[in-house]
């Protein structure tokens, strides 16, 4: 968890925040896994009259390939991602973790 430090107010404000998060703790993801949807609300950002951002794509190893997809239609599955046609795109950004494993 990010914590301020340096002074009485960050104090303060990290304990508000840990009261806070520890009180709704079942509406935050700790791994991965507990991701999920909601249909309870929806979010749209306004980019107004900005032109969309489109970026290519980076290239992917092949021996990475199989492993993205299976991460891929994992999170298509559980909603928490679905395709879109969008003109405004980034990159997926692939990390690999201590134990190996990867992390979009």
């Amino acid at each position: 968890m990010l914590f301020l430090k340096g002074n009485k107010q960050d104090d303060e404000f990290n304990e508000a925040i840990e009261l806070l998060v520890n009180q709704h703790a079942s509406v935050f993801a700790v791994t991965d896994k507990e991701l999920s949807q909601t249909n309870l609300m929806e979010h749209e950002i306004e980019t107004g009259d900005a032109e969309p951002i489109r970026q290519k794509a980076r290239p992917i190893p092949l021996a990475t390939r199989v492993e993205l997809r299976r991460i891929l239609n994992d999170l298509q599955e559980r909603r928490v991602i679905e395709p879109s046609k969008s003109s405004w795109a980034s990159p997926i950004v692939l990390v690999q973790k201590k134990d190996g494993t990867l992390r979009l």
